[in-house]
Protein backbone atom coordinates (compact mmCIF):
# COMPACT_ATOMS: atom_id res chain seq x y z
CA UNK A 1 0.00 0.00 0.00
CA UNK A 2 2.93 2.35 0.43
CA UNK A 3 4.03 4.51 -2.45
CA UNK A 4 0.51 5.03 -3.79
CA UNK A 5 -0.36 8.47 -5.06
CA UNK A 6 -2.85 10.32 -2.87
CA UNK A 7 -5.39 10.19 -5.70
CA UNK A 8 -5.36 6.40 -5.89
CA UNK A 9 -7.31 4.25 -3.47
CA UNK A 10 -6.64 0.68 -2.60
CA UNK A 11 -8.17 -1.89 -0.31
CA UNK A 12 -6.13 -3.52 2.45
CA UNK A 13 -4.90 -7.04 1.73
CA UNK A 14 -7.55 -9.78 1.96
CA UNK A 15 -5.47 -11.48 4.65
CA UNK A 16 -6.14 -8.54 6.98
CA UNK A 17 -9.46 -9.20 8.69
CA UNK A 18 -11.66 -8.15 11.55
CA UNK A 19 -10.62 -5.41 13.94
CA UNK A 20 -7.19 -4.94 12.30
CA UNK A 21 -8.79 -4.31 8.91
CA UNK A 22 -11.40 -2.00 10.43
CA UNK A 23 -8.70 0.04 12.20
CA UNK A 24 -6.54 0.36 9.09
CA UNK A 25 -9.50 1.40 6.93
CA UNK A 26 -10.60 3.97 9.53
CA UNK A 27 -7.09 5.46 9.84
CA UNK A 28 -6.58 5.64 6.07
CA UNK A 29 -10.04 6.94 5.14
CA UNK A 30 -9.73 9.48 2.31
CA UNK A 31 -12.43 11.81 3.65
CA UNK A 32 -10.46 13.63 6.36
CA UNK A 33 -13.43 14.60 8.58
CA UNK A 34 -14.46 10.93 8.64
CA UNK A 35 -10.91 9.62 9.26
CA UNK A 36 -10.39 8.06 12.69
CA UNK A 37 -8.35 10.31 14.95
CA UNK A 38 -8.62 13.53 12.94
CA UNK A 39 -11.80 14.88 14.51
CA UNK A 40 -11.95 14.90 18.28
CA UNK A 41 -8.95 13.37 19.97
CA UNK A 42 -6.93 10.23 20.45
CA UNK A 43 -9.58 8.73 22.71
CA UNK A 44 -11.54 7.66 19.63
CA UNK A 45 -8.55 5.71 18.36
CA UNK A 46 -7.96 4.14 21.78
CA UNK A 47 -11.63 3.08 21.95
CA UNK A 48 -11.47 1.22 18.62
CA UNK A 49 -12.24 -2.49 19.01
CA UNK A 50 -8.73 -3.40 17.81
CA UNK A 51 -7.43 -2.07 21.14
CA UNK A 52 -10.14 -3.67 23.30
CA UNK A 53 -8.71 -4.85 26.60
CA UNK A 54 -5.54 -2.76 26.25
CA UNK A 55 -4.43 -1.10 29.49
CA UNK A 56 -3.40 2.34 28.21
CA UNK A 57 -1.71 3.34 31.46
CA UNK A 58 0.46 0.24 31.09
CA UNK A 59 1.18 1.14 27.45
CA UNK A 60 2.26 4.64 28.48
CA UNK A 61 4.48 3.16 31.20
CA UNK A 62 5.96 0.76 28.60
CA UNK A 63 4.76 -2.13 30.71
CA UNK A 64 4.15 -4.57 27.83
CA UNK A 65 6.96 -6.73 26.51
CA UNK A 66 7.43 -6.33 22.74
CA UNK A 67 6.43 -9.30 20.60
CA UNK A 68 9.71 -9.01 18.72
CA UNK A 69 12.99 -7.38 19.66
CA UNK A 70 15.57 -7.30 16.87
CA UNK A 71 19.04 -8.52 17.76
CA UNK A 72 21.50 -5.64 18.17
CA UNK A 73 25.27 -5.70 18.58
CA UNK A 74 25.22 -2.21 20.13
CA UNK A 75 23.20 1.01 20.09
CA UNK A 76 24.63 2.02 16.69
CA UNK A 77 23.87 -1.32 14.96
CA UNK A 78 22.05 -0.72 11.66
CA UNK A 79 22.01 -4.34 10.45
CA UNK A 80 18.20 -4.42 10.63
CA UNK A 81 17.85 -1.56 8.13
CA UNK A 82 17.92 -2.20 4.40
CA UNK A 83 21.20 -1.18 2.76
CA UNK A 84 19.16 0.91 0.29
CA UNK A 85 18.84 3.36 3.16
CA UNK A 86 22.10 2.88 5.05
CA UNK A 87 24.25 3.21 1.91
CA UNK A 88 22.82 6.62 1.01
CA UNK A 89 25.15 9.58 1.49
CA UNK A 90 24.45 11.80 4.46
CA UNK A 91 23.54 15.27 3.29
CA UNK A 92 23.77 18.11 5.74
CA UNK A 93 21.43 21.00 5.10
CA UNK A 94 23.89 23.29 6.90
CA UNK A 95 26.67 22.51 4.40
CA UNK A 96 24.86 24.35 1.58
CA UNK A 97 26.24 27.77 0.61
CA UNK A 98 22.84 29.38 1.36
CA UNK A 99 21.00 27.37 4.02
CA UNK A 100 17.91 29.56 3.53
CA UNK A 101 15.70 31.03 6.23
CA UNK A 102 15.61 29.68 9.75
CA UNK A 103 13.09 26.90 10.25
CA UNK A 104 9.77 27.79 11.90
CA UNK A 105 9.75 27.82 15.70
CA UNK A 106 7.54 24.69 15.70
CA UNK A 107 10.36 22.69 14.10
CA UNK A 108 12.79 23.89 16.73
CA UNK A 109 10.71 22.53 19.57
CA UNK A 110 8.97 25.79 20.40
CA UNK A 111 5.27 25.27 19.87
CA UNK A 112 1.87 26.03 21.25
CA UNK A 113 0.91 22.92 23.24
CA UNK A 114 -2.81 23.61 22.81
CA UNK A 115 -2.46 23.66 19.01
CA UNK A 116 -0.57 20.36 18.87
CA UNK A 117 -2.29 17.56 16.90
CA UNK A 118 -1.04 15.13 19.56
CA UNK A 119 -2.97 16.64 22.46
CA UNK A 120 -4.62 13.84 24.37
CA UNK A 121 -2.36 11.00 23.27
CA UNK A 122 -0.50 10.98 26.57
CA UNK A 123 -3.48 11.31 28.90
CA UNK A 124 -6.03 8.72 29.93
Amino acid sequence: MSGLPCTESRAPPRSLRGAARSLLEALLRRDVPKRLGTVGDAAKVRRHRFFRGRDWARVLARGYAPLFTPPLKDAADTANFDSAFTDEPVLSTRSRPDPGPEPPAALLGEHDEAASPFVGWDTF
